[in-house]
């Protein structure tokens, strides 16, 4: 909040004044300012800062996707019961500070090869911080990884008692158009309204775009991308309609989500429920399918559209559990690229 009151008082005059009638110009002219200063600062507290909304993107341009693949990829690995019914984590207070490992990279180098045109990559280790990244700053159109910064807004929201789930709103006519064919799992109220929760569960766990858009609208675009900022992601935005993003933004925002940074116990644990019930797992998950099968959990975000494909995951390795943020240009060799950092990955934090 921000309360600007500045008064000039000009003096000048033509007749001169005797000592009396001056000090009670001067008088007057206190009493007058110091009011005008009390009514600005007390119109400035009552203001919020949700309330200075920048002007919320109409449309997304280009839409965002349903996450059909065009490129070939392994086939879809469902969430299983053991990862919906594990109990979420407490939160993680006092991060460790990352900590640049070149072991770590040279294995990240060495999956990617000559494909580094194609990809990005970011990873971080939760517990100690270990962390590596090719190309981590380079830009990209994120696709429906956008949708979690609006995950993260939501749950703030619901943090600091300014939301419930239960809490409901309207698509809009507009919103409504940005569907790509998942509208259909969409639970609405008898009025015609949506509860929260059920945006956000439509939005993350089949990437539906209209509940995406009519979230990042009631809080406005704005806002998101001030609470991304205050997070240390300096590239995220969704109040543009390229939507940048970079792995290392991306890999940041996943490791706040992951360890409910700013959040609650129910907060993190609704987030981390709803990533680990994500419908679309032929990105990270499906390259430790084997893993996957034996336990392993993995909570991620895919972000598909021509000239993009990305996810971004959680992973609960017995080591300790980590972030990873993987880009790539839509290309069959990005692609390919990212079923080969992955499991290269897993096994170098593993040891």
């Amino acid at each position: 909040m921000r309360a600007a009151a500045q008064q000039t008082a000009h003096r000048h005059s033509r007749e001169r004044r005797s000592r009396p009638e001056w000090a009670v110009v001067a008088f007057v002219s206190l009493v007058a300012a110091t009011a005008y200063l009390c009514l600005s600062i007390s119109q400035a507290i009552g203001s919020h800062y949700s309330e200075e909304t920048s002007p919320a993107i109409a449309a997304l341009a280009p839409r965002d996707e349903a996450d059909s693949e065009q490129v070939p990829a392994p086939p879809t690995v469902e969430a299983s019961a053991a990862e919906l019914a594990a109990p979420a984590p407490r939160p993680i207070r006092g991060l460790a500070p990352a900590v640049g490992d070149p072991a770590l990279l040279a294995v990240i180098q060495g999956a990617i090869g000559k494909d580094s045109d194609h990809i990005a990559v970011s990873v971080r280790r939760i517990s100690d911080g270990r962390s590596a990244a090719v190309n981590g700053d380079y830009q990209f159109y994120a696709a429906s990884t956008f949708k979690l910064a609006v995950l993260y807004e939501a749950e703030l929201r619901h943090f600091l008692g300014e939301l419930e789930y239960s809490d409901r709103l309207f698509i809009t006519d507009e919103d409504a158009a940005e569907d790509l064919g998942t509208s259909g799992r969409l639970e609405f109220e008898p009025d015609g309204s949506i509860t929260i929760g059920h945006l956000l569960e439509a939005m993350i766990t089949v990437s539906d775009n209209s509940s995406a858009v009519t979230l990042m609208h009631a809080f406005g675009a704005g806002n998101i991308d001030q609470t991304l900022r205050l997070l240390g992601l300096s590239t995220m935005t969704v109040n543009q309609v390229e939507l940048w993003t970079t792995a290392d933004d991306l890999a940041r925002l996943m490791q706040a989500i992951y360890v409910g940074e700013g959040l609650g116990i129910r907060e993190r644990a609704h987030m981390r429920d709803l990533l680990l019930a994500q419908t679309i797992r032929n990105g990270i998950p499906g390259a430790l399918l084997g893993e996957v099968d034996s336990g392993l959990l993995i909570g991620n975000k895919t972000g598909t559209w021509p000239g993009a494909q990305h996810d971004v995951a959680f992973v609960e390795a017995q080591s300790g559990a980590y972030v990873i943020a993987i880009l790539t240009d839509g290309s069959y060799e990005g692609w390919l690229a990212l079923h080969r950092v992955v499991p290269e990955v897993h096994a170098a934090l593993s040891d």
